[in-house]
């Protein structure tokens, strides 16, 4: 009997002597093949407009976009202005204003990925006409909502000169307000 249980204790003592590399190379398998589930499941969710749209269409401008963020608005805006900035840079930056993102993704134990995108996109409503939401889609994403939008804008919206000279004027006034964040934030930081 006693050598019964020794035997079993040695054979459970065996299987728990592997080295700390050897836990630590188990435990990075283990998050790598999670990671790799969760952007397979990502992946499942993509739309297929998404993907496969003509920026162009001879009279529409389209762009698609994609954002995450714990609100579901705050993604699917998100996304829409991103969506539109990418137009305004097909048309000659003919749209624009300011609207910065930032997201946090907490999905593994190394950390915190941060991103943060600053769109410079100013906006003259009455531009905007032709502008329209053709397709928007949410996903849960982890603890955040992914919001995939996609955006079209008539080619033939004309802004006169008056609205390009204020647009113009904005996008100094911003610049100016931009340049002298970022002088006090830096300021700031030393």
């Amino acid at each position: 009997m006693k050598k019964t249980i020794l035997s079993i204790c040695l054979l459970s003592l065996t299987g728990c002597s592997s080295t700390p590399q050897e836990q630590i190379a188990k435990q990075q398998a283990a998050i790598e093949k999670k990671q790799e589930e969760q952007v397979k499941k990502i992946a499942s969710n993509i739309p297929d407009w998404f993907l496969d749209y003509s920026p162009f269409d001879g009279e529409l401008y389209y762009a698609a976009a994609t954002s995450t963020s714990t609100d579901p608005h705050i993604a699917l805006d998100d996304a829409k202005t991103l969506a539109v900035a990418e137009i305004a840079r097909m048309t000659s930056a003919k749209v624009s204003s300011q609207k910065a993102i930032s997201q946090r993704n907490d999905s593994s134990s190394r950390g915190s990925t941060v991103t943060k995108l600053t769109v410079d996109e100013f906006t003259a409503g009455k531009n905007m006409a032709g502008y329209n939401v053709n397709k928007r889609e949410l996903f849960a994403e982890g603890s955040l909502f992914r919001a995939y939008v996609l955006v079209s804008f008539k080619n033939n919206a004309a802004i006169s000169q008056e609205d390009l000279n204020q647009l113009k004027q904005d996008h100094d006034e911003l610049v100016k307000r931009v340049e002298a964040a970022e002088r006090n934030q830096s300021g700031e930081n030393q």
